[in-house]
């Protein structure tokens, strides 16, 4: 069992931790009237960008970005399916929750590189069981990250919200529109999933990243 979950551990933090920005998208949708999406395993993730935004694709991962000319409220939002073969070979007799699954990769310092986590706190959303930390490297700019697990199947869902600080304090306004272009399987992902986490929201310290370094 701790075999499947450092493997799951290793797959889920590599990707989270290669940047949200596609560098090389393959199609891009800057008009409402042109939807994108990416198949994972049993879950379709699309999207209709609002205006301001544009959507990408990046192998398995849909990509918002409002590619505002002030770099100062610019958001990018990140969804993907972690590995459906990984996520499966996990027993659910476990009871490996998402938030626990995102402590052990919070608690390994090696996966989260030259960065400083909170602690991944659980919560519940509709049908999901949901999880979410801030991720914080030193930059910038800071990304929140929201997992949810889902009933059936149980195929992890994962949300990376970068921006900076002052802009995460105010995701709703500034981001609730793309949020709810989102599909999960025709199902909106909706704005009102960040009523679920606290405000505002508590950016681990950066000095923290200094004093290791």
């Amino acid at each position: 069992m701790l075999a499947v979950k450092s493997v799951f551990t290793v797959v889920v933090v590599v990707l989270l931790l290669n940047g949200c920005m596609p560098t090389q998208p393959l199609a891009v949708s800057t008009s409402s009237n042109i939807p994108v999406t990416v198949r994972r395993g049993e879950v379709v993730i699309s999207t209709l960008p609002p205006s301001g935004w544009q959507a990408f694709i990046d192998g398995t991962h849909l990509i918002l970005t409002n590619q505002r000319s002030d770099p100062a409220h610019s958001v990018t939002i990140n969804v993907w399916v972690p590995d459906e073969d990984v996520m499966s070979s996990i027993p659910k007799e476990t009871g490996t929750s998402t938030a626990e699954v995102l402590r052990e990769i919070t608690n390994t310092p090696r996966l989260i590189g030259n960065a400083v986590a909170s602690t991944p706190q659980p919560f519940r959303w509709m049908h999901y069981d949901g999880a979410y930390y801030l991720l914080n490297n030193g930059t910038d700019a800071t990304t929140l990250v929201i997992a949810l697990t889902p009933a059936e199947p149980a195929q992890m869902i994962v949300i990376n919200i970068t921006a900076k600080e002052a802009v995460l304090h105010r995701l709703s306004e500034v981001a609730g529109a793309a949020l709810e272009s989102v599909l999960i399987n025709q199902q909106p992902l909706g704005a009102d999933l960040l009523s679920m986490l606290p405000q505002p929201l508590e950016v681990p310290n950066s000095s923290a990243i200094s004093e290791s370094s």
